[in-house]
């Protein structure tokens, strides 16, 4: 006997391929069909419409094969579910009855009663030709009417003169093309597919004609089918966009429940100090960016521990409110601040740690400042208004200030004779109606700039609203939030 019949037991067969049962599609059992057809209908979203599951059911209907008919059949119930259906109104029935049929088959209930007879014969009927007593299929469909019913003919969509008829209704044709055919902006694809403006720039675009608040305007908008692809390929499919969104969702209730338990700590360490609630609440959205208001680090530690970090977080946090509003009250940070921003050449990346230099340096030459302007450390220290947790950095302000105002002083007088020099050049260029040089207006930008860290403060340049107009008056508004 050979390896193979004994292996096989005797009929020259592998066990794996005496094992093997093939089932015929056509001995499938009424409930396995529709088992079949349930998988598909249940994948119903945005990512899998109505115009996709009419394609499978129009696949199936093709095959030939009673079980995929019966799959098809199934699936077109689903799609098109009051095909058929016998009304229990008419043409002649109240509005208000129209509208509860429509409004139960969850359909517009908008218009005129003409209209509304109109929707609900869409959802019923296959043709516009067809009325009560015959509902023979119309002549003429179109290619999409054909594709989302499987084909004209017999069963399977195959043959001609066949019995097999389309099983869906007008209404649900005209939805299909509309969704194959279909476009949405930007925003709709952020808000139905959760796709960023940054995904879908890719995609190729249609300039559309639609109507805004201020009249018809151009947008570009993306086809449907583009959108869900790239949808697909960033979540597999709508549970993964849905799961995705809840967790940004339990992220922001974190965020915000953290921030503002946070706030309130700080809010109480400021109150005992005697700061207003409205101060400390300007104060702290100024310092919204610490660190300490937001981060999740506490999460793991529980009783006197985790106490003794919120303490320490919100003394730290409450420092810095109270630092920038005696500063903002008190010293000149403010103009400091906006001479520094005014003439600051920003980098392309990273603006939000460049305008936190800038601040950090505009509150060290505005607490320098005040320190000078008292007179005397002794006077400075004993401010009413200084908070404690201030009084170790105006020393160091003051200290420092003695020590480099002289060489200060020295670097602005000549950078302000260069300015001087480059503002008459530009002068004498304008009064001859000739246009200046525009690498003096870097040159001037930058020298303003120098002027600026080194707490001098540039004001306007003239000829004043010219193009080398830089300045920043005294009492000019500037954004300090960042």
């Amino acid at each position: 006997m050979s390896a193979a019949g004994s292996s096989g037991g005797g009929d020259g067969q592998s066990p794996s391929a005496s094992r093997a049962r093939y089932v015929p599609w056509e001995t499938l059992g009424v409930d396995l069909t529709l088992h079949i057809a349930q998988v598909f209908t249940d994948e119903l979203s945005p990512f899998y419409d109505e115009a996709d599951l009419a394609k499978v059911a129009a696949s199936c209907a093709q095959v030939g094969n009673a079980t995929f008919t019966g799959i098809a059949e199934s699936i077109f119930t689903v799609l098109s579910p009051h095909f058929g259906e016998e009304l229990s109104v008419t043409k002649n029935s109240t509005a208000a009855d129209l509208k509860k049929v429509l409004k139960s088959w969850g359909r517009p209930q908008s218009g005129k009663k003409a209209e509304l007879w109109e929707r609900i014969c869409d959802e019923v009927k296959a043709n516009p030709g067809d009325d009560d007593e015959d509902d023979d299929e119309e002549e003429g469909d179109s290619e999409d009417e054909e594709a989302a019913c499987g084909g004209k003919g017999g069963e399977g969509g195959k043959g001609k003169g066949a019995s097999y008829r389309c099983p869906v209704a007008r209404g649900v044709r005209q939805r299909i093309r509309e969704l194959r055919n279909a476009r949405i902006t930007k925003s709709k694809a952020k808000e139905v597919y959760g796709l960023w403006p940054s995904t879908v720039k890719a995609l190729p675009t249609e300039p559309r004609l639609v109507r805004s608040i201020g009249g018809m305007g151009r947008v570009e908008t993306y086809a449907v089918a583009d959108v869900k692809a790239a949808a697909i390929r960033r979540f597999k499919n709508y549970a993964g966009l849905m799961k995705d969104r809840q967790q940004s969702q339990a992220w922001k209730e974190n965020y915000y429940g953290t921030k503002e338990d946070r706030t309130a700590r700080c809010k109480a360490v400021l109150a005992a100090r005697g700061v207003s609630e409205e101060d400390a609440t300007r104060a702290l959205q100024h310092v919204w960016h610490a660190p300490f208001l937001t981060d999740h680090s506490s999460a793991q530690l529980s009783g006197p521990e985790r106490e003794a970090y919120l303490g320490a977080g919100a003394l730290e946090v409450a420092n810095m409110a109270h630092r920038w509003l005696f500063q903002s009250t008190h010293t000149p940070y403010r103009q400091h601040y906006g001479s520094l921003y005014r003439f600051h050449t920003f980098a392309k990346s990273g603006k939000f740690k460049q305008i936190d230099a800038l601040e950090r340096r505009a509150l060290d030459l505005g607490l320098r400042e005040w320190a000078h302007g008292q007179g005397s450390l002794e006077a400075a220290l004993s401010h009413p208004s200084l908070p404690a947790c201030l009084k170790a950095e105006v020393e160091a302000a003051w200290t420092k200030e003695r020590a480099e105002r002289p060489k200060r002083l020295e670097q602005i007088a000549a950078l302000e004779e260069r300015r001087r020099g480059i503002v008459q050049r530009v002068t004498a260029a304008l009064a001859r109606h000739e246009e200046p040089d525009t690498a003096l207006r870097g040159q001037l930008q930058s020298l303003c700039y120098q002027l600026a860290t080194l707490g001098a403060r540039p004001v306007s340049l003239v000829p004043p609203g010219s193009y080398y107009d830089m300045g920043l008056e005294d009492g000019d508004d500037v954004d300090e939030d960042h």
